[in-house]
């Protein structure tokens, strides 16, 4: 499995991260189902990269809702009319981008679960 890219560093000044699904779900999450693999040792591969995607989701949102943050305040320091607009059009187009992404995760989150269930039916 091809590891992903998790070097991503935060902001400093980033206060939390926003939940990955809906509405009162947050990172916390994706503990169970880790915790419940870990005491399956033939699983051990799987547990891996289970906890490095996690890891990997988890920084990508960070990296989003960062980068939203500085969008944003880039857009309010601006004083001119045209840059302005330029900056609020990244910001908004970003927005869409991390909303994208959102919905993309909890889809393969779906498609992972139904794929589990056709195979405990076998």
């Amino acid at each position: 499995m091809a590891t992903p890219f998790v070097g991503y560093l935060p902001s400093q000044n980033h206060v939390d991260t926003p939940p990955l699904g809906p509405p009162g779900l947050a990172g916390e999450t994706l503990q169970p189902p880790i915790g419940i693999l870990r005491n399956l040792p033939p699983e051990n591969v799987l547990r891996n990269d289970i906890e490095e995607l996690c890891s990997a989701t988890l920084t990508i949102d960070t990296a989003f809702k960062d980068i939203g943050e500085k969008l944003s305040q880039v857009t309010k320091e601006q004083m001119k009319r045209e840059r302005y607009k330029t900056c609020y059009d990244l910001e908004t187009r970003w927005k869409q981008h991390h909303k994208t992404y959102k919905q993309l995760l909890w889809r393969s989150r779906e498609v992972a679960g139904r794929a589990q269930f056709a195979g405990l039916t076998f």
